[in-house]
């Protein structure tokens, strides 16, 4: 083997071995780099005054988390994904929810309407105006109940 041919050899010896480490080094970052964020539309600070409204959400998601599963014969597996509070008004709230259904693959966003740790409509039925207003939902609460499912 002539002297060129060595040159070129360990050239390409090293070339292959400098693209490898590259890959590694890219493909597997240092943990240091990078942090993991959980996403969550809900205020989690340590706010006394805002804990008893953490504590009432938290049992708001296992009604709704409780109704998914108990329907999943229905409609299929589905998972909650996010939550979060549009408007309140004394009992009632809108709440925009996320949730992935293993039957379609994909998630989807819906709007529900609670009262009291209890959903109304909007997570497995859609009532009209005139059913919300005959149990006494309020108007503003309607309004952008009807405005938010329009949005899709």
């Amino acid at each position: 083997m002539n002297k060129e041919n060595k040159v070129i050899l360990i050239s390409s010896v090293l070339f292959l071995v400098s693209i490898t480490a590259a890959f590694l080094i890219v493909k597997n970052p240092d943990s240091a780099q990078y942090t993991t964020v959980l996403s969550s539309p809900q205020n989690t600070n340590d706010n006394p005054s805002n804990q008893n409204n953490i504590r009432e959400q938290s049992s708001e998601q296992k009604v709704i988390t409780e109704l998914l599963d108990s329907t999943s014969s229905a409609y299929g597996n589905r998972k909650l994904k996010k939550y979060s509070i549009v408007k309140e008004q004394g009992e009632f709230k809108l709440v925009a929810l996320e949730i992935y259904s293993e039957k379609i693959k994909s998630t989807y966003n819906i709007y529900a309407i609670l009262r009291n740790n209890s959903v109304i409509t909007g997570v497995n039925d859609r009532k009209s105006p005139d059913a919300l207003k005959s149990i006494s939902v309020p108007t503003d609460i309607i309004n952008e109940y009807k405005r938010n499912q329009s949005d899709v």
